[in-house]
């Protein structure tokens, strides 16, 4: 399966909080993505059809992170 996020991508939720996704991680239930919010401490885990992708972390220039 292929995942539309990748570690150090920026995603927005359903709830207009923004952050950077910091891990990607498979239980029972499927694959969840984890995010460590702008304005929140600690980590949160989501699941990718809760999440919007604001800005890839790869850009087409090399595989680099944009700034």
């Amino acid at each position: 399966m292929i995942f539309e996020f990748q570690v150090g991508d920026r995603v927005e939720t359903i709830s207009h909080c923004i952050g950077t996704v910091v891990g990607i991680d498979r239980d029972e239930v499927g694959v969840f993505i984890v995010i460590q919010f702008d304005t929140l401490p600690g980590e949160f885990a989501y699941d990718p059809k809760d999440l919007a992708l604001i800005h890839s972390a790869f850009s087409d220039k090399g595989g680099t992170e944009n700034e």
